[in-house]
């Protein structure tokens, strides 16, 4: 189990907006034109409510959560999971408890949730951090750093056996490939002028997928990555409705698939499978007793940090390799500074 860490609950911008809507679209329970489930805070800020939405856009509450939720997820077999900043909860529809099963190391916290296939439970972290909670043995895995695309970034979700995100910085779409472990730029904002903080995906088969999206101001669209549109499905701002999280019960099935999505320049500079503008990689990785460092900048430091968070070893102005025999074998992240400019690489150390 991971070590709890008493981390300062952070707001990030993207919720500015009053009431933040997730949205569930629950596919297992055979009632005729029902269309999802929602969970949004409570006024009091206190408790998150979970409605049933129906295939007309109206609907009901079902249950009160003794606690809050940003956004949830649901594993193949059926069960909800949420996360509240930095702390992952497994949550009882019957009973409303929310009962936490981990907190992300590093004091790092998030807004997004989605299951893959293999019940790993993914969230993008503020820090651009990807990590994915491993509900068979209770343990967190760093996936990858994914550079300014993931910097407070919002609700994800699967597709093809990508991570589809909205990029902060400029709105854009991007694609991180689960395989190739690399990132393309899939949809430009196309003019609609607000965050869709809320994805998720309903897949009947691999490449028979259609991603659903809600705006901060409640618009629910349809995704087309194909030809980078958009189609307006429902409008939720007349009652208030700020959408922030979605999770649909077959989108797990889209993590397993392979797609390399052919990328959209949204008519600037590609970006396609960049990950940094600046090239700084330590290798090999993994290692066991000396990391070389590849950097067309030099380094200030390297701070090494456990998956606990917490600071093991600080290297001053590293040369292009380092020992690291006299830590343990583990995951690791690795900071990197130059000139007030930040890199994030998880290093597994097998000694």
């Amino acid at each position: 189990m991971l070590t709890k860490l008493n981390t300062e609950h952070h707001i990030g911008a993207r919720k500015g907006a009053y009431l933040v809507l997730s949205i569930l679209l629950i596919t297992s329970i055979p009632v005729m034109g029902q269309l999802y489930y929602t969970n949004t805070y409570a006024p009091s800020w206190e408790n998150t409510l979970i409605y049933r939405v129906e295939a007309d856009f109206s609907y009901d509450t079902i249950v009160t959560l003794n606690g809050q939720v940003n956004d949830i997820a649901i594993t193949p077999d059926g069960q909800m999971y949420g996360i509240e900043y930095s702390e992952l909860f497994k949550i009882d529809l019957e009973t409303g408890e929310l009962t936490s099963i981990a907190i992300l190391p590093f004091g790092d916290y998030s807004f997004s949730l989605v299951s893959s296939h293999d019940n790993r439970l993914y969230t993008l972290a503020q820090s651009s951090i990807l990590y994915a909670y491993n509900l068979q043995n209770d343990s967190l895995e760093l996936v990858d750093f994914l550079g300014s695309v993931g910097q407070d970034a919002g609700d994800i979700t699967f597709y093809r056996g990508n991570v589809i995100v909205q990029g902060y910085n400029n709105n854009d779409f991007f694609a991180y490939n689960l395989q190739d472990k690399d990132i393309t730029k899939v949809l430009c904002k196309l003019g609609i002028g607000d965050d869709v903080n809320a994805l998720g995906n309903k897949v009947d088969s691999c490449g028979q997928e259609i991603v659903y999206g809600i705006t901060r101001s409640g618009r629910v669209y349809e995704f087309d990555f194909e030809n980078n549109t958009l189609n307006l499905l429902h409008n939720y701002g007349s009652l208030n409705f700020s959408g922030f999280g979605m999770a649909t019960t077959s989108e797990h099935l889209a993590s397993p698939c392979y797609y390399h999505m052919p990328g959209e320049d949204c008519n600037t500079v590609a970006i396609t499978h960049a990950k940094k503008e600046v090239e700084i990689t330590l290798y090999p990785n993994p290692a066991d007793d000396v990391l070389f460092l590849k950097s067309e900048v030099g380094i200030e430091f390297i701070h090494v940090y456990n998956s606990t968070g917490e600071l093991v070893k600080t290297y001053m102005h590293p040369g292009t390799s380092i020992s690291i025999e006299d830590i343990a074998s583990g995951v690791y992240l690795f900071t990197m500074q130059s000139e007030g400019s930040y890199w994030n690489q998880m290093i597994v150390i097998s000694q």
